[in-house]
């Protein structure tokens, strides 16, 4: 009897008390890792972003140069009784006054130099302009302007070429150069028009 106690004690003593793992099935829960793929215009936006900015950049003013250089030069000049400014036509109402988009008032100041006296609108702002013209010179036609509107006022030099192109260069007092032109059909006459004018 007191064997076969000893027996059990000593089997208590040798159990494996060592920590298992034992699988447990858990069915088809099976982990998925999702790769986030991160759109193609996006990668290309983080590698390239600088560039692209650059691109646009030159783009637009590529486009800003293209418009400047193709802008459309303003015509002033008489042709059939009629004064031309831009795309207006003046008509004649009486000796030497004209209306339509502005009113235009041509005389004679000497015997060598015309007057032109002109009232038009500016973004709503009433601006008046006198120019007169001289004769004409062996390589050119010059006239001096003065535009005033509310209290401000300013001057311009005004140079036709007589080189066949046409084309008067008027230089204002504060800086601003700008064109006008005299079709081949149409004759020189003064243009007190504020082109390119900020008022």
């Amino acid at each position: 009897m007191g064997s076969w106690f000893r027996s059990k004690s000593s089997q208590r003593n040798y159990i494996d008390r060592t920590p298992q793992n034992i699988p447990m099935p858990i069915g088809d829960f099976d982990v998925v890792h999702k790769n986030r793929r991160v759109p193609r215009v996006i990668r290309f936006w983080h590698r390239n972003n600088r560039r692209v900015i650059v691109f646009v950049a030159l783009v637009l003013m590529g486009i800003g140069s293209y418009a400047a250089v193709n802008r459309p030069v303003p015509e002033v000049y008489a042709y059939g009784g009629n004064i031309v400014v831009a795309d207006h036509v003046l008509t004649p109402t009486s000796q030497g006054l004209y209306t339509g988009a502005a009113t235009y008032l041509l005389r004679p100041s000497s015997a060598t130099a015309v007057v032109g006296t002109a009232a038009t609108y500016v973004s709503g702002t009433s601006v008046l302009g006198t120019c007169t013209m001289n004769e004409a010179l062996p390589l050119s036609i010059t006239e001096t302007c003065r535009f005033s509107w509310n209290s401000m006022s300013v001057t311009s030099t005004d140079t036709l070429a007589l080189d066949g192109s046409g084309l008067w260069t008027r230089t204002y007092s504060n800086g601003t150069v700008v064109e006008f032109a005299v079709p081949s059909e149409g004759a020189a006459v003064p243009a007190p028009f504020p082109f390119g004018l900020a008022v």
